[in-house]
């Protein structure tokens, strides 16, 4: 079953606000389409921020065509706007046949002692190699992040980049993009910032804010595990370290 359409979300927004026309002694709209839709995707974002946080993939790109590396050169191409995070870099081609499979990408800060080393390296062979990387520039919704890396490649290589997608802004036609059954929460949020214009301090309802923090808190919860056949796994304070400073 698809999600609801951003179309029906606004009528339900006016629903609380007893703004069709025909509701209307001067059979106008109060809040025009626009200007609800503006509220729906500031609320999309705000859920967006806090269910990326959960770490579980539910905006995660496996990107296999975009990104790729240039002999000898220090730096990334092909990173798409909507790049927010980056979880996984590897060659594109893997198996026993491939001649990069003992390459491996690590997350490092710039000023680490690690990548500094790195970075006055010559070129190396993509065989039995570790490659540093970190993100730099502003990144999404900006434009795309620069992603750098040390030490540089003696030959052209494809990537395989796993990473975590910002949403694109939304009209009348598209759909609710948030999951978790996610409609009530943005018709909260719409409803409240609607609400503000009525307002004599010209602020979002406090009664429609509440209802909202409720309705994000419980999409939380209902999208914070997303398998149950196996426990999560829980690492030790110094495992994945000596990586540059990231863990």
């Amino acid at each position: 079953m698809a999600s609801t359409t951003v179309k029906s979300l606004i009528d339900q927004v006016r629903t609380p606000l007893k703004d069709f026309p025909a509701d209307r002694l001067d059979g106008k709209s109060y809040w025009g389409d626009p200007e609800i839709l503006l509220h729906l995707n500031n609320g999309a974002k705000i859920l967006w921020r806090a269910i990326v946080d959960l770490y579980d993939h539910h905006f995660t790109v496996v990107d296999e065509e975009n990104f790729f590396i240039e002999a000898s050169t220090k730096i990334i191409y092909g990173v798409p706007e909507t790049v927010h995070r980056i979880t996984s870099l590897e060659p594109r081609v893997l198996g026993e046949s491939n001649p990069n499979r003992s390459l491996i990408f690590k997350p490092a800060n710039w000023n680490s002692d690690l990548f500094t080393q790195a970075r006055a390296q010559a070129a190396t062979s993509p065989t039995n190699a570790v490659i540093y990387y970190t993100l730099m520039a502003a990144g999404a919704p900006v434009g795309p992040p620069v992603i750098r890396i040390a030490p540089a490649l003696t030959s052209s290589m494809l990537l395989t980049c796993t990473y975590v997608s910002t949403i694109a802004p939304f009209d009348e036609t598209d759909r609710n993009p948030i999951p978790g059954e996610s409609d009530q929460a943005l018709i909260n949020y719409a409803v409240a910032q609607c609400r503000a214009k009525e307002r004599e301090d010209s602020m979002p309802d406090p009664g429609w804010m509440a209802l909202f923090a409720t309705e994000r808190t419980d999409l939380l919860v209902r999208l914070d595990k997303r398998q149950e056949q196996a426990p999560d796994i829980v690492e030790g304070m110094f495992d994945g370290t000596g990586d540059g400073g990231y863990m």
